[in-house]
């Protein structure tokens, strides 16, 4: 660990409730604030917790990665679109039109999928979801 890192635990408010100590396996990351640290799933594919969920025919299939400058606070993520004028575009229609550019991340590529993270069966409504995101904004 770097001195940097150390002085930046120490400081911090779970400092007062744990150590730094010499591990010989992974060392995660503290999940403090992670509800804001989209792009979310190991490759990015999903930005924002809204989706994160399910159901899989809700989650985007293409996204503009420059639109990551904006914050969405209603889907707590990143916005998915630049241009606000192709929000009212379709996937299909963005998929003819941008599916091959690489500014846009496109989950049809070979290691982008967002599928296999459904857990819309057990949430099953979007009010559970709604307390789900607000749940997660507490860590």
């Amino acid at each position: 660990m770097s001195r940097g890192f150390i002085n930046a635990f120490e400081k911090s408010p779970i400092a007062n409730e744990g150590a730094l100590i010499k591990s010989r396996g992974y060392a995660a990351t503290p999940l403090t604030g992670i509800w804001a640290n989209y792009p979310y799933l190991d490759n990015g594919s999903v930005r924002t917790l809204y989706h994160l969920p399910g159901p899989e025919s809700e989650k985007p299939k293409i996204f503009h990665v420059l639109a990551a400058r904006r914050f969405d606070r209603e889907r707590v993520g990143q916005v998915l679109r630049a241009n606000p004028e192709h929000d009212r575009w379709s996937d299909t229609d963005l998929l003819r039109r941008f599916g091959e550019d690489r500014d846009w991340f496109n989950v049809n590529r070979p290691g982008s999928s967002n599928e296999g993270h459904d857990m819309w069966a057990r949430i099953k409504t979007d009010g559970n979801r709604r307390a789900l995101i607000e749940y997660l904004k507490t860590l």
